[in-house]
């Protein structure tokens, strides 16, 4: 049986030391916390699932089922996603709540040659929007 970290960790392991970011790995997935330029602290979540590596920033706009998700807010989303020079919004089921998430898709063999620079460019962009609309999400609340 191999014994180790799987490439992807290994992969997530390289970059975050590179950057100097404070990784955090529980079940397969990696977490970092990032300030935001207006001062929140806002996590990413980065996983594989079936050679896919996402990027995720999950928002504070939660719901208690699918049922209530607010259309309102999934339109707004989707119009922001032309928007966006990275990434896009989605909603993500966490436990029985669910969530609208921005999130980065990428593959190893796209993610392993991309300078270091440019993917905490894209991270940082995630964590900008992501608390751009938290704060929208809040007003609204």
């Amino acid at each position: 049986m191999p014994s180790g970290k799987s490439k992807f960790e290994k992969l997530i392991n390289d970059i975050a030391e590179n950057l100097e970011w404070e990784i955090e790995w529980e079940n397969g997935m990696a977490s970092i916390d990032f300030e935001a330029e207006s001062g929140n602290v806002l996590t990413l979540y980065i996983t594989e699932n079936e050679g896919s590596i996402q990027f995720d920033v999950t928002s504070e706009a939660g719901f208690d089922s699918e049922e209530n998700i607010s259309h309102e807010v999934s339109t707004l989303l989707l119009k922001r996603n032309v928007l966006l020079d990275v990434g896009a919004w989605a909603i993500e089921q966490w436990g029985e709540e669910w969530y609208f998430a921005v999130m980065f898709v990428t593959n190893a063999e796209e993610l392993e040659p991309m300078p270091y620079e440019a993917i905490q460019s894209k991270v940082d962009l995630l964590v900008e929007e992501c608390d751009e609309f938290n704060t929208i999400w809040a007003e609204e609340d």
